[in-house]
């Protein structure tokens, strides 16, 4: 079975097990080349119009509301458990990228919106639990706050936190972390004070590069609505920005901050799949009243004669309306116009005889 995974990361030869647990579990991180660079294991792209970045864009989720966010320091993410998969790091299970799960994105929130609501005022602390609650659901399991809304009927939060996906090159690099009294700290130590005399102890494990962008998204469930998902991201943004996300957030891992351009082109992308939306939900004739109108300068009156000419009905049907609405006074002018010139007034006469050939009539 084909495995997608970044150049560099290999699987053992397993052929019976489940692929998805094989590269969560069980990839070996390996250099792409050691001798050359002992540092850059791989790199993939999310960014661009392939088949699965397709797929994988949550930022084209209806209502989504989203921000790119660059790393500020590296990324360790899902390193946590027992010892084997403490060399793991989280990657998509078919395509191979870093990426950040949505338990933890939501994870990352929820935490920041609880220390907001613990150092909040008293007499702002129910408005604080009840917006936390609104997004994030009840109960909480965050100390404290599920007592001090005690008698609140379970609901689930009304925001969705998608995993966060690269936008661009997501590189990965080995990094490392050097024990260096491992008899002190061994749980049979009979050392009673760590000294310089021991071997330090080397483990390296994978990390995604500092500078790499991702896309953060939320939108509202069925039961939620727009205000709610900007707060939601406005709280999320805030929480990457301030605590981070990740293990060693306190040694500056996992801090993220705002990509203005790259949000700009999000936003902007988002806006062009509203736009093509909307007019895949138009008539045919309605889709060419609006293409026509799109048209700006002189382009609009060269098209007008295009179309008297040589056009389609469709097209025709569209500029005598056009000319009848939002376009009257190109009309007029065209009339006015025409009396000092005779080619223009042939056109005019040309559009009144189709405007009666489809049962309009043109002023």
């Amino acid at each position: 079975m084909s495995q997608f995974l970044p150049k560099g990361l290999q699987l053992p030869a397993y052929n019976d097990i489940n692929a998805s647990l094989l590269i969560t579990k069980y990839a070996e991180v390996k250099t792409e080349a050691e001798k050359e660079d002992s540092r850059k294991i791989a790199e993939y792209s999310c960014k661009g119009k392939s088949r699965s970045q397709k797929i994988l864009r949550y930022s084209s989720f209806p209502k989504a509301k989203m921000v790119a966010m660059k790393l500020g320091g590296r990324l360790i993410i899902d390193q946590s458990g027992g010892v084997q998969e403490n060399s793991n790091l989280c990657l998509h299970p078919h395509f191979g990228f870093p990426m950040i799960p949505g338990s933890a994105i939501k994870g990352c929130a929820r935490h920041f919106a609880w220390e907001q609501w613990r150092e909040a005022k008293e007499e702002d602390k129910m408005n604080r639990a009840k917006g936390l609650v609104e997004i994030f659901g009840f109960p909480t399991g965050d100390p404290g706050l599920d007592q001090f809304l005690e008698g609140t009927e379970s609901s689930a939060g009304k925001i969705t936190f998608f995993p966060a996906m690269p936008y661009g090159s997501a590189p990965l690099e080995v990094d490392v972390l050097t024990c260096h009294h491992m008899d002190y700290y061994s749980p049979n130590a009979e050392k009673a004070r760590a000294t310089d005399d021991e071997n330090p102890n080397p483990q390296f494990f994978p990390v995604v590069k500092a500078g790499a962008t991702f896309e953060i998204v939320v939108a509202p469930t069925t039961r939620g609505n727009d205000s709610l998902a900007e707060k939601a991201l406005e709280v999320l943004q805030t929480a990457l920005e301030v605590n981070g996300i990740g293990a060693k957030t306190a040694a500056g891992y996992g801090w993220f901050e705002v990509d203005k351009s790259a949000t700009e082109s999000l936003l902007s992308e988002q806006d062009e799949r509203a736009t093509e939306q909307e007019k895949s939900s138009l008539s045919p004739l309605e889709l060419t009243k609006r293409t026509l109108l799109e048209i700006e300068g002189t382009g609009f009156g060269e098209e007008a004669i295009r179309i008297i000419s040589e056009g389609s009905s469709e097209e025709q049907r569209a500029l005598i309306q056009l000319f009848q609405g939002e376009k009257k006074d190109e009309w007029k002018n065209w009339k006015k116009r025409a009396k000092k010139k005779p080619k223009l007034k042939e056109r005019v006469d040309k559009a009144g005889e189709l405007a009666k050939a489809l049962g309009e009539e043109l002023i």
